[in-house]
């Protein structure tokens, strides 16, 4: 079976994944958002002893967490929420960055000074880079210069790593007792934040010098940035969270969480997600506005550490005090759907080798309003048992409720309907990460062998392709008015 990544895969400095991420992740920003959705946990796991750092492989959809009791780097497959393996490493591990164009993860190791090179196809440790003293979670990749910021918390500096070397290329002096990390891609501009100083210090990635220093508010956290909108977002552990405008470096807004220890961003969404160490929730937040539209219970141990997968649109949290990652979903929307509109009892025949219409429709709930036509991302949206893909789509009010509906065309062979199936779902992703469903009663036909000139009849009314056979069957209710015209309204939000 061929894999993404080999493990004997040269290290060079093709960053094409790392940055081709960035692109996608800046075009999705663009998109019109909904509302943002609501968020829960779904899923905690034992991720070893005294769980510390987390970061995440999109590609692979692994999640990495750093397990500073024992001495090792968990494993964890994001499809299933299962440990796969365990990884030692050095003497306690606390950050973890994961290089996606090497499928390379960085564990910083506290007590080791240095920082363990873990090859993600073999999971093996390949390499050791020993940096200054005490590496702690502040540790960030600019995959556009394939540059490691670790933070060394002991002796007040920052190492920069060459990962095509793995070798340490310049130590900075920072403020006091650094900790977190943040980079503008763009500008090649780095944040360190430093804990026992309340100050931020900015750093010129191009010369590896402090260009500013930032006062700011007491015990400075974990940062994160959007490169998009360009804003840095910094914890501060009892004033919220500052957010900066990254051209100027000042303060243009203060989001308010209980206790902030972390932020992690989600561009793609522009999102961002705040984990709260007095409150023992995660805050999520609009990045346009500012504003907290979520809030997730954790408990009932403090969060530290925080990840997003932005494919997925899954959080994961660490939990110090009881060795568990806990997973955050958005809850799956439960949504109308028509299949076949216009045909009563949604006859299909499965062996039939045309397609199929099925319309996603609206709802004009005050409290929760939903308008397919503008807020579902049609490559997302799956139908059947196997998942079929839409090929055509358009608008049509199906439920006379003032809204666009959004109808879309399967091939039926693709969808993996069965004779007997009583229903199908079907299956999808709003613009800003939404998941919803819905089902709908279906009645299967033509099932029985050919063995008369009757099931010749039947076939002729029932097989559903372009020249839609129902027609005969369902009178008025045919392709004509609900099938594809030149003139019909596109789905002009893609």
């Amino acid at each position: 079976m061929k894999t993404l990544f080999s493990q004997d895969q040269p290290i060079t400095q093709d960053r094409t994944l790392g940055i081709l991420l960035i692109f996608i992740i800046g075009a999705l920003s663009f998109v019109p958002y909904a509302e943002a959705q609501d968020y829960e946990v779904v899923e905690s796991l034992f991720s070893g002893d005294v769980t510390q750092g987390v970061d995440v492989n999109p590609v692979t959809n692994l999640i990495y967490v750093a397990a500073l009791g024992d001495n090792s780097v968990y494993v964890i497959d994001g499809e299933t929420n299962t440990v796969i393996t365990t990884v030692p490493v050095g003497v306690w591990p606390r950050g973890v960055a994961v290089d996606i164009d090497t499928n390379r993860i960085f564990v910083g190791n506290s007590q080791s000074a240095s920082v363990s090179v873990i090859d993600g196809s073999s999971n093996i440790v390949i390499d050791t880079i020993p940096v200054g003293s005490g590496p702690t979670e502040g540790m960030k990749l600019n995959p556009k210069t394939g540059r490691l910021y670790v933070t060394n918390f002991n002796d007040n500096t920052v190492s920069v790593i060459d990962i095509t070397t793995n070798t340490v290329v310049d130590t900075i002096p920072v403020g006091s007792h650094p900790a977190g990390v943040a980079i503008n891609t763009n500008s090649n501009v780095i944040y360190i934040s430093n804990i026992f100083e309340d100050t931020v210090s900015v750093i010129d990635g191009n010369t590896s010098t402090v260009k500013d220093t930032i006062k700011v508010g007491f015990w400075p956290a974990i940062p994160d940035y959007n490169p998009v909108t360009n804003r840095l977002y910094l914890p501060i552990r009892f004033d919220g969270v500052w957010v900066f405008d990254g051209t100027t470096n000042s303060v243009i807004d203060t989001i308010p969480a209980g206790g902030p220890m972390a932020v992690t961003v989600d561009a793609s969404r522009n999102h961002i997600y705040i984990v709260n160490r007095e409150d023992m929730t995660v805050s999520v937040v609009d990045g346009a506005s500012n504003i907290v539209v979520d809030t997730v219970p954790v408990g009932p141990e403090p969060p530290g550490g925080i990840e997003v997968n932005p494919i997925t649109n899954r959080i994961y949290v660490t939990h110090q005090g009881e060795d568990t990652l806990s997973v955050i979903a958005s809850v799956v929307r439960e949504v109308g759907i028509d299949i076949k509109p216009g045909n009563k009892q949604n006859i299909i025949n499965p062996r039939a080798k045309g397609s199929i219409w099925v319309a996603i429709l609206s709802d004009t709930d005050p409290e929760s309003p939903f308008d397919p036509s503008s807020q579902v991302d049609i490559p997302t949206v799956e139908f059947g048992p196997d998942g079929a893909k839409a090929n055509r789509h358009k608008v049509k009010d199906i439920n006379k409720d003032g809204l666009g509906d959004l109808l879309l065309r399967f091939k039926i062979p693709e969808t993996g309907i069965s004779c007997g199936d009583t229903e199908a779902t079907l299956t999808g992703y709003t613009f800003d990460g939404q998941s919803f469903a819905g089902t709908d009663s279906i009645k299967t036909v033509g099932c029985k062998p050919k063995k008369c000139h009757k099931n010749k009849h039947h076939k002729k009314h029932y097989d559903d392709d372009d020249h839609d056979n129902d027609k005969k069957h369902n009178g008025k209710h045919n392709r004509k008015k609900y099938h594809d015209r030149d003139h019909d309204d596109d789905h002009k939000k893609h």
